[in-house]
C-alpha cells in the first residue's frame, strides 16, 4: 500500500494532498464549534446551580439580581454603588405606587 502511495503520479498526490487539508481543516472547524457549544451548555449549567443555591440560602430576588449584576464581565462595580442604586430603583417604585 505505501509502495502504491508512493509510486502515483503528481497529479494524484496532488489531490490527495488537497483532500487530507481540506478533512483536516474541516475537523478543525467542527471540533472547534462543539467546544464553544460545550463551553456555553457547561457555563448555563454553573448559572443555573449558582441560582439555585442563593435562592436557598435565602436570597430575596432584588439581592440576587443585585450579585448577577455585579459579576457581570464588563459591568462590575463596586457594592457600595449597587446597593444605592438597588435603593434609590426601590424608593422611586415606592413613590410610583403612591
Amino acid at each position: 500500500m505505501l509502495q502504491d502511495f508512493i509510486e502515483l503520479d503528481h497529479g494524484r498526490m496532488g489531490l490527495v494532498i488537497g483532500l487530507i487539508a481540506i478533512i483536516g481543516a474541516m475537523l478543525t472547524v467542527i471540533s472547534s464549534i462543539v467546544a464553544v457549544q460545550w463551553r456555553k451548555s457547561r457555563e448555563a449549567e454553573i448559572d443555573a446551580q449558582l441560582k439555585l443555591q442563593m435562592l436557598d440560602m435565602g436570597l430575596k430576588p432584588e439581592e440576587l439580581a443585585l450579585v448577577l449584576e455585579a459579576g457581570k464581565k464588563g459591568k462590575r462595580r463596586d457594592a457600595k454603588s449597587l446597593i444605592q442604586d438597588w435603593r434609590k430603583k426601590m424608593e422611586d417604585r415606592a413613590h410610583a405606587c403612591r
